[in-house]
């Protein structure tokens, strides 16, 4: 499969296509991965603007609004998630899930001290090279590792993913629009680009209660540096050497 997916890109690069075709955005993406001196140079330069944007948020709403675009142009958003995919009970329909805030890591990073320090290490380092200096960046990470852990308490065990008595949870839409009574958490479905549906499945209803309850003004902070780090994380692969060793000195330490 890699040798056939590199004959297509090497293929395209021997042309040159319209600004704004899928294959110039093709072509492009694959010259900017293989380009490791530019993205070295850049740094986090590519991504900031998003960043910022998390940052400028001074409302719930605003911020909600500021993931959805951002999911939009990226694909990265980071809080609210809506999919469709086979109804478990109707092979012959399909039906809404949703998923919210998400634990980064599996459950046993939580709970050892020595695999929470080298979490709230990555978390402090990733945001260093995201802009942050290091007492803030530590200071939040620590508030964010105290978020995750708390979901990952009330989340499914792994095992458990597999019962499906315990990952069909159907909520009506009035339901589980009543999770949610700080924002329009409609106006998301519709703003995301799909149609109301009549029911929402969640399969993980503990780690959803939970992620509902940090959606206030209250968290908004918390929210915009978790979204940040989530953003960082889901695309730090792609930008510097530096996010890549950052990354691969946590995996060295934690497994």
């Amino acid at each position: 499969n890699d040798n056939w997916i590199s004959d297509i890109l090497n293929t395209l690069l021997q042309k040159d296509w319209p600004q704004g075709s899928k294959e110039q955005k093709m072509v492009d993406f694959y010259q900017s991965a293989l380009d490791l001196d530019s993205r070295n140079e850049q740094g986090i330069e590519p991504v900031r603007k998003y960043l910022q944007a998390y940052g400028e948020a001074d409302s719930l709403e605003q911020l909600i609004q500021t993931d959805i675009n951002l999911n939009r142009e990226t694909g990265n958003g980071q809080l609210l998630f809506y999919y469709l995919d086979q109804d478990p009970q109707d092979s012959s329909g399909y039906i809404m899930y949703h998923e919210a805030l998400v634990p980064t890591w599996d459950k046993d990073m939580y709970t050892s001290p020595d695999k929470r320090d080298a979490c709230i290490r990555l978390i402090t380092r990733l945001l260093t090279l995201a802009g942050e200096d290091e007492a803030t960046a530590r200071s939040v990470s620590e508030n964010i590792f105290a978020l995750e852990k708390g979901l990952s308490e009330n989340s499914l065990d792994p095992e458990e993913y597999y019962d499906i008595e315990k990952t069909y949870n159907v909520y009506s839409l009035e339901k589980f629009d009543s999770l949610y009574p700080s924002f329009d958490i409609k106006k998301t479905i519709t703003d995301t680009g799909y149609q109301l549906p009549d029911r929402v499945c969640v399969d993980d209803e503990g780690l959803l209660l939970k992620s509902a309850q940090y959606f206030n003004e209250e968290n908004l902070k918390l929210l915009k540096d978790y979204a940040k780090f989530k953003f960082v994380c889901a695309c730090g692969c792609t930008l510097s050497k530096k996010f890549i060793e950052v990354e691969q000195e946590f995996d060295a330490r934690v497994y």
